[in-house]
């Protein structure tokens, strides 16, 4: 083989779910389930207090997070339009996390991740287990959140085969939550550049990248595809067929029909 790393979107690709919608929702009714609990045993233990303190700061979480939800369902919809960049959906959610606790958040991610392991393609990630045991070098390039991505692989049996995740992160200030950083949003190309090429040293001709089409960033993932040689490029086995005919033009991309012929590609490549 003359590559040596191989890196992945996660979201559509590695995992099948198209976009963070299903995490943000966990994470959305944990802390809205523990807010109403709250209400609820102040309210049994001590009403008066808790209507001067603690119930009328998790009354201000219902709120939010009530608020949070509707303007992201108006987003998504014009983002499903193609009327708004995908960014832009969550920038709501993300302001009703600001202030919560840390652990809550954790405990919802790790809870999410448990439950959704049986959601990665296993049809990629056995083939890339199978060039990280031969000396390969394994990323993941995502917008989703660092965190989740490793608890889901851990529980799915895959910890073992990624070597770096460039993802978002949750920014803290001690115990609490501010947001999940966006640093990734609209830069993949420059941060696949930075992180995979010229801090790892990895060449055009010696970095494979595989992603899909459900992410609503085509012209990232094209001028990524752009900056490895042509033919170093996998369109994910969910992607969709357009996509996976354009890619094929544009830059020779590999267009795996199963689970063997990408090991096959990845063994020979």
């Amino acid at each position: 083989m003359s590559y040596r790393a191989i890196v992945s979107n996660w979201n559509g690709t590695l995992f099948k779910n198209p976009t963070d919608e299903e995490l943000n929702k966990a994470i959305g009714y944990g802390i809205l389930d523990d807010a109403k609990r709250a209400l609820g045993q102040g309210i049994l233990t001590d009403p008066v207090q808790a209507l001067r303190r603690l119930d009328l700061s998790r009354a201000k979480d219902l709120v939010n997070l009530a608020m949070a939800k509707y303007v992201v369902k108006k987003r998504l919809a014009k983002h499903k339009a193609g009327q708004k960049p995908l960014y832009e959906v969550y920038e709501a959610f993300n302001q009703s996390i600001n202030g919560q606790r840390v652990e809550l958040i954790y405990q919802i991610v790790d809870d999410f991740a448990r439950k959704s392991a049986d959601l990665v393609d296993i049809r990629i990630l056995k083939p890339l287990g199978e060039a990280h045991n031969r000396g390969r070098f394994v990323g993941i390039l995502s917008t989703s959140y660092t965190r989740a991505i490793k608890k889901i692989l851990a529980a799915a049996g895959y910890g073992y085969t990624v070597d770096k995740i460039e993802a978002n992160v949750l920014h803290t200030d001690d115990n609490n939550a501010l947001g999940f950083s966006s640093e990734i949003w609209g830069e993949k190309p420059a941060v696949f550049r930075d992180v995979f090429m010229k801090e790892r040293g990895f060449r055009d001709d010696e970095i494979i990248y595989i992603s899909d089409s459900w992410g609503g960033d085509d012209d990232e993932t094209i001028e990524i595809a752009r900056m490895i040689r042509p033919g170093n490029f996998i369109a994910a086995f969910n992607a969709k067929d357009e996509f996976k005919q354009k890619m094929a033009k544009i830059c020779d991309a590999f267009v795996p029909d199963n689970e063997e012929d990408l090991r096959r590609y990845l063994q020979l490549r």
